[in-house]
């Protein structure tokens, strides 16, 4: 991966390339996957970010970018309950709403949230060996309905 890097942008391995080893294996990047980093369509954020706003975010420095996807990657926070702030339909709030019994249709939807999409939610099928087939299926799935969301208009 430095290597790679290196030959892109140096300043980006310090950033992604973990100092730990993520769960029992060493994670080796699809083809393509470390080219996006550097991407002209493709910036990342070494910004602190204060605020998501209804179009975007809004970083420390008061600079405000629209996004059509925003992807939250927590690491290794195994807690099933965000630490931000999640308000879904009818102002339900996921820490409220997730307080007794935490669940969610095939760990990927919450029931109120209609916008809200998660790898490893309530549930997860989580056996033995690797779990990246699990999580691309999950990304497959949770990719065609932000499809359907966007395509169809769906608000």
């Amino acid at each position: 991966m430095q290597e790679k890097l290196k030959a892109l942008d140096p300043s980006i391995a310090a950033r992604i390339i973990p100092d730990f080893a993520p769960g029992c294996r060493r994670l080796t990047p699809s083809s393509g996957y470390l080219e996006a980093f550097s991407a002209d369509n493709t910036e990342m954020c070494r910004k602190d970010i204060e605020w998501v706003t209804e179009t975007g975010i809004r970083t420390s420095d008061r600079e405000e970018e629209d996004f059509d996807l925003l992807v939250y990657a927590t690491g290794f926070d195994t807690s099933i309950i965000p630490r931000w702030k999640q308000i879904g339909k009818n102002a339900i709030d996921l820490k409220e709403h997730w307080k007794n019994d935490p669940e969610a249709f095939f760990s990927v939807h919450v029931d109120q949230m209609p916008n809200y999409f998660m790898i490893g939610g309530p549930n997860f099928p989580v056996s033995h060996g690797t779990v990246t087939t699990r999580f691309a299926i999950v990304c497959d799935y949770i990719l065609k309905w932000t499809m359907k969301i966007a395509t169809e208009d769906i608000k």
